[in-house]
């Protein structure tokens, strides 16, 4: 009647022989309980199992992890601490080695290779800085990236890792040499960077992401109407510089044309001592083979001029120009103009992009794609 009140089902005894090292005999009595009856077989078979439990898990944490020397009595603790064991007693049996866990645990305190390579593999996966790709952006991204190579080595090297370092490259501003250790070496992040550029792949991402955020939004996969304007802005250390009299200052012009919205559709970087109608005049070609409905461009006053105006009318296209009303110095939000504008604040928000930092034009492109790039997969990911 007992047992019944308890759930119990049945409640057997078992005699256990244990031979020793010296060759003693150990005779134990061991009683179990069972919520279910169990004829002969099934009871031995089930004492088995529960020996396998008490010799490769509660033997193993008190062997290794000391589990019954442990003080903790009160609260959540206990429990805490144990699915703590757990988790390390996983991530030892982990290791492709052939030492004990015990070896294993304290190789793991010590920081060898072992714990440098699968706890920092561990770690990379996490989002350590806030320009790195959550996994929602990766999942958009990676289908973009190069294969593995048919022929030569394998690669070994992370795509994502690299994007990362570039990301907070251009983010924080920060010099090659100057990328944390957590990232790959600066010379592999540069290396892919500059295979990145020749394959052209960072604009090719830009221009799905920019057709993809249309389609998010309702809108056709190519625009019809866009804004012209350019910025200039200080390279010190370009090869190929201009002084640019209305603004003072001494580097290269940044020509960009934006949809309505505010998003990159083309650039073209050149000396700032051109005038912007000549740099509208390089970036009407590109835009034509690029997004071939283009139709309608606005554009300010410096953009009025009859060699621009015969062009974009051979090429179809019509140039609106909006123009201040007022004469008073100082930025005034004009229509349609003021998109642009918008723009150029989101580039300078990456202070690699305050100024020109790169010698080449090619890599001063590729890294402007990234910051605008990146505000784009964020704004898909986590609309």
């Amino acid at each position: 009647s007992q047992r019944r009140k308890l759930g119990w089902s049945m409640a057997a005894k078992l005699q256990r022989f244990r031979h020793s090292i010296i060759n003693q005999c150990d005779l134990r009595i061991e009683p179990y309980i069972s919520s279910q009856k169990l004829d002969t077989r099934l009871f031995a078979h089930a004492v088995r199992a529960h020996w396998h439990i008490e010799n490769r898990l509660h033997w193993v944490l008190d062997v290794v992890f000391h589990e019954d020397l442990s003080r903790l009595r009160s609260g959540n603790g206990p429990q805490n601490m144990a699915t703590i064991r757990h988790m390390a007693l996983n991530l030892l049996r982990g290791a492709k080695d052939k030492h004990s866990l015990k070896v294993r645990r304290k190789s793991a305190a010590w920081d060898p290779p072992m714990n440098r390579g699968r706890m920092a593999d561990i770690a990379k996966k996490t989002k350590r800085y806030p320009t790195d790709l959550t996994d929602e952006e990766w999942l958009l991204m990676e289908p973009l990236m190069p294969g593995y190579a048919g022929t030569g080595r394998r690669r070994t090297v992370d795509f994502r890792e690299i994007l990362n370092a570039l990301r907070y490259l251009v983010r924080s501003g920060c010099g090659w040499r100057l990328l944390p250790s957590s990232f790959p070496p600066w010379q592999t992040v540069y290396w892919w960077f500059r295979q990145f550029v020749r394959r052209l792949l960072f604009q090719t991402i830009h221009d799905i992401a920019v057709m993809l955020d249309w389609e998010r939004v309702g809108r056709e996969a190519s625009p019809s109407g866009g804004v012209v304007d350019s910025q200039t802005v200080k390279a010190p250390v370009a090869t190929e510089q201009g002084y640019d009299a209305g603004k003072k200052t001494k580097g290269r012009k940044r020509h960009i044309t934006v949809d309505t919205d505010g998003r990159l559709l083309a650039i073209n970087l050149t000396p700032a001592d051109l005038s912007d109608s000549v740099g509208a005049q390089l970036i009407l070609d590109g835009i034509r083979k690029r997004w071939p409905w283009m139709k309608h461009l606005f554009a300010d006053g410096a953009y009025d001029r009859t060699q621009l105006m015969d062009k974009a009318a051979w090429l179809d296209f019509t140039v609106e120009i909006v123009r201040r009303i007022d004469k008073e110095p100082g930025f005034k939000v004009l229509p349609r103009r003021w998109v642009v504008e918008r723009t150029f604040g989101w580039m300078t928000r990456w202070h690699r992009l305050v100024r020109d930092c790169e010698r080449r034009i090619d890599v001063s492109k590729g890294v402007i794609l990234i910051a605008m790039s990146s505000l784009i997969f964020r704004r898909l990911a986590h609309p």
